[in-house]
């Protein structure tokens, strides 16, 4: 009997319902892209899904599990205990959208601080420069001065994270 015989055997005395589906809990022996391999108990299946489709589309999510965890997997294959895929993870390395091609997310509230430690720079630069001052020679070496009796550049405003983030998705 081939493994798969040997894995549908060993979940319908699990189930005691033959042919239904069910969860089964593995450890990620390793990870090749989009599918990996497990072991449950002494059985090793291999090529199961990430996602429940496998092929050269990225669109859509892959959850890339840590090698060692454990994970929940399903039969997709109604039954017959040939097409599996995770469904639950215990430790995950990786999560990628659409093929991940945006890079990573943000940790918006460290942004939006250095983003604010930029405006408060800023804002005392126009201070100073509107607060004093400023001299200089003007045209065939005459005398130019210039004073600023009125604050000639306005204060740049604080940023908020509401205004960009898109809180559907946090980490």
């Amino acid at each position: 009997m081939d493994i798969y015989g040997l894995l549908k055997n060993r979940i319908q005395k699990m189930c005691q319902t033959p042919g239904d589906s069910a969860l089964i809990l593995a450890k990620v022996k390793n990870v090749d892209g989009q599918t990996c391999t497990v072991t449950i108990d002494d059985l090793e299946l291999a090529d199961v899904r990430l996602r429940a489709v496998v092929n050269d589309e990225e669109s859509g999510i892959l959850v890339t599990p840590t090698v060692g965890s454990f994970v929940m997997i399903t039969d997709l294959s109604n039954g017959d205990k040939r097409d599996w895929a995770v469904v639950m993870y215990s430790e995950i390395d990786k999560v990628e959208f659409n093929g991940g091609k945006k890079d990573g997310l943000i940790n918006i509230n460290d942004l939006t601080d250095k983003l604010n430690n930029l405006v408060d720079e800023v804002n005392d630069l126009k201070d100073k420069f509107n607060g004093h001052v400023h001299t200089g020679t003007g045209y065939a070496g005459a005398a130019l001065t210039i004073q600023a009796t009125t604050s000639t550049a306005s204060a740049a405003s604080k940023f908020d994270k509401s205004d960009y983030e898109d809180d559907k998705i946090t980490h």
